[in-house]
């Protein structure tokens, strides 16, 4: 925006142009618009109207909520504690489908970084044990979540955090073990 300025009778005049660059009008405001109808309003109303058709839409957007305190740095022990069996509460039996959206992979991410090595293994059994098989279409195993975009940095803490725990690290390479060849030339599986 530039701003501009006159000197008429000793008087300086200062104004700001539009965005726009239109002339030098400038924008009216009016106490009696409605501001729930500004653009961005409208186009927060329709992000939250979509995540809400998502599969577990209030585990996620409570987790959400939970992970946003959990990240904190300056949290000490026994908040991050509390806050992650809240986390884990919630997202207990679902990691699977939420580690595959952009968002909710953040709150595995984070049970995985700062629960226990009880929540660790029940997630890292969560999401090693689960087969593909033609009765079962809709669930992948540890190999396909590595080539998934968002699920890929799950797989990424896992590795980082549970590799003290002998019963973590052989599920993962049992998971893995035939697939590497695979992951090593997949854009995404590779990392």
């Amino acid at each position: 925006m530039a701003a501009a300025s006159s000197k008429e009778g000793g008087k300086k005049s200062t104004y700001r142009k539009n965005a726009a660059g239109g002339g030098g009008s400038k924008r009216k405001f009016d106490k009696h618009s409605d501001t729930s109808e500004t653009p961005a309003n409208k186009k927060r109303a329709l992000k939250h109207e979509r995540q809400s058709h998502r599969k577990h839409a209030t585990a996620v957007r409570s987790a959400k909520e939970i992970w946003n305190d959990l990240r904190v740095k300056t949290n000490d022990k026994d908040t991050n504690t509390k806050l992650c069996n809240e986390l884990f509460g919630l997202l207990e039996g679902k990691c699977m489908e939420t580690c595959m959206q952009h968002d909710a992979s953040r709150c595995v991410q984070g049970v995985i970084q700062y629960g226990t090595e009880q929540q660790r293994r029940a997630v890292v059994t969560e999401l090693c044990e689960s087969k593909q098989d033609d009765s079962n279409n809709g669930q992948q195993n540890l190999g396909e979540l590595c080539k998934i975009q968002y699920a890929h940095f799950v797989v990424l803490k896992i590795i980082k955090y549970c590799f003290r725990d002998a019963e973590c690290v052989k599920m993962v390479v049992r998971a893995l073990k035939k697939q590497m060849t695979k992951l090593a030339v997949h854009s995404v599986g590779s990392k």
